[in-house]
C-alpha cells in the first residue's frame, strides 16, 4: 500500500496518520491467534530477541547484577538472592535515570515504584539464546533455578578449600571471591567489569558493543540477526518488516531469502483478515478498516492464493491443527470472493479462542473507531533493529 502526501483535509489526514500508526503498534493483541506464526518467523529471523526489550545494554546489566548477587555471602536462599536481584535492578534504573534522559529504561516513568515485569525476567530467554548464559545440561533453567544452583555450588567450591582456611582474614576473604570468580566463569561468558555500575550508562561501552555482536554472529550465524550484522547492513534506513525484507531478500542466501518471501506472503494475506475483523467489528463504521479494506480488496484474491501455509507450517514446524483448518478455510473463501464465509470463519475463530469473551459477540462495548489487533507484522523487526542500532552506536565496526 502506497501513501502519499498530498492536500489533505483535515480528516483525509487523520486516516492517513492512522493508517501508518498501525503500522508502527508494538505487542499487538492477538485476536485471531496468529501469534505463534509471527513468533515462529521472529524467532527464526531474530533469536533471543523480544517485543518487550528495549535497550542492548541490559544483556550486560543483568548479568553483572546477577552474580554480583551469588558473590553476596549474605544471600543463602533463592528467596533472597531474588530479593537483592530486585533491588540491584531498581538501583540500577535509578542510576541510568540520572545519568541520561535517553529512552528506554526500565522503570524510569514508575521510580521510586518499581515494575512488575523486571529487566531480568525480559532478558532472561535472550541471554541463554545468546549463549551469554550458559551452562550446558542447564541452559534452560530459570532465573529462581540458577539461583538455587549458583548457591549451592558456591557453597560446595567454599567447603573445598575449608581445609585450607588461614588466620588471615584477607586471605580468607579471597577464597570467598574465587569462590564466585569460579561461578562466573562457569555460567556467564562475557568480561565481567567491576564497580559496573559507577557511572552507568544506557549506551554500551566498545568493548561491550564488540562482545554482544560477536555473540548474536557465533551463537546464531545462519540467522538474518548475524548477516545483518556480519555484513554491517545500514538497517537504520528500514522503517518496517516489509521494507528490510524487500531490499535484504536480494543479498540473503536461498534459505534465508524463502523464509523471507514466505513471512512476506503471510503478513499479505493475514493483514487482509485483521481489515475484516475491524470492519465486523464496527459494523463498517470504522474509517481506517475502510481506507485499507478499499485499497487491497482488488489485491485480496491474489494475496490469498499466493501464501503457502503448508510451507509457513512445515518450515516453523507447527502443529497447531485448529488454527491451520481457520487459515486454510479463511484463504478458500478469500480467493472465491465468499465474504459472508470469511467473516463467518473470522467469527468462529475468534469464538474458538475466547468464547463468549469474544469481542465480536460484544460489539458494542468497543468504539467503531479504535482499532482492535495488529495491521501487518513486525517479525520482531523494530526490536532488533533497535539492539542493532545500539551496537553500532557502542562502536563496533566489522
Amino acid at each position: 500500500m502506497n501513501l502519499g502526501w498530498i492536500d489533505f483535509s483535515d480528516s483525509d489526514r487523520k486516516k492517513t496518520m492512522d493508517v501508518l500508526r498501525l503500522f508502527q503498534e508494538q505487542g499487538a493483541v492477538d485476536e485471531l491467534g496468529i501469534g505463534v506464526i509471527r513468533d515462529g518467523f521472529a524467532n527464526y529471523f531474530f533469536p533471543g530477541t523480544s517485543t518487550i526489550q528495549t535497550r542492548a545494554k541490559y544483556f550486560f546489566i543483568i548479568p553483572y547484577a546477577m552474580m554480583d548477587t551469588v558473590r553476596d555471602t549474605h544471600v543463602s536462599s533463592v528467596q533472597q538472592a531474588l530479593r537483592r536481584l530486585d533491588e540491584l535492578e531498581k538501583e540500577s534504573a535509578v542510576i541510568l535515570k540520572k545519568n541520561s534522559d535517553e529512552q528506554g529504561i526500565i522503570g524510569a516513568t514508575v521510580l521510586p515504584k518499581w515494575v512488575v515485569r523486571t529487566p531480568s525476567t525480559i532478558y532472561w530467554n535472550g541471554l541463554r539464546t545468546l549463549g551469554i548464559f550458559n551452562a550446558g545440561l542447564f541452559q534452560n533453567i530459570s532465573i529462581s533455578e540458577y539461583f538455587r544452583l549458583a548457591i549451592k555450588l558456591r557453597e560446595e567450591k567454599k567447603a573445598s578449600t575449608l581445609g585450607n582456611r588461614k588466620e588471615d582474614a584477607e586471605e580468607n576473604n579471597k577464597d570467598d571471591v574465587d569462590a564466585g570468580d569460579f561461578l562466573f566463569r562457569n555460567f556467564w561468558h562475557l568480561p565481567y567489569v567491576k564497580n559496573w555500575k559507577d557511572e552507568l550508562s544506557i549506551n554500551l561501552t566498545p568493548n561491550e558493543a564488540d562482545y554482544l555482536a560477536i555473540k548474536i554472529k557465533e551463537s546464531n550465524p545462519k540467522s538474518v540477526f548475524a548477516f545483518v550484522i556480519r555484513e554491517n547492513i545500514d538497517i537504520e534506513q528500514y522503517v518496517d518488516f516489509s521494507s528490510f525484507s524487500c531490499d535484504l531478500k536480494q543479498k540473503l542466501d536461498e534459505e534465508n531469502a524463502s523464509m523471507m518471501e514466505l513471512a512476506d506472503r503471510f503478513n499479505d494475506f493475514i493483514s487482509i483478515a485483521q481489515i475484516r475483523y475491524n470492519l465486523m467489528l464496527s459494523e463498517g463504521r470504522n474509517d481506517t478498516a475502510q481506507t485499507l479494506w478499499e485499497d487491497v480488496k482488488s489485491r485480496a484474491s491474489e494475496y490469498a492464493d499466493s501464501v503457502d501455509l503448508e510451507a509457513v507450517f512445515g518450515c516453523l514446524r507447527l502443529h497447531n491443527k485448529d488454527l491451520k483448518k481457520f487459515l486454510e478455510c479463511f484463504k478458500n473463501a478469500v480467493i472465491r470472493g465468499d465474504w459472508d464465509v470469511a467473516d463467518h470463519e473470522i467469527l468462529k475463530q475468534e469464538v474458538r479462542i475466547k468464547g463468549a469473551r469474544a469481542k465480536l459477540k460484544n460489539k458494542s462495548k468497543y468504539p467503531e473507531d479504535k482499532w482492535i489487533g495488529g495491521y501487518k507484522l513486525d517479525y520482531r523487526f523494530t526490536d532488533a533493529r533497535r539492539l542493532i542500532m545500539d551496537i553500532r552506536k557502542g562502536g563496533y565496526h566489522v
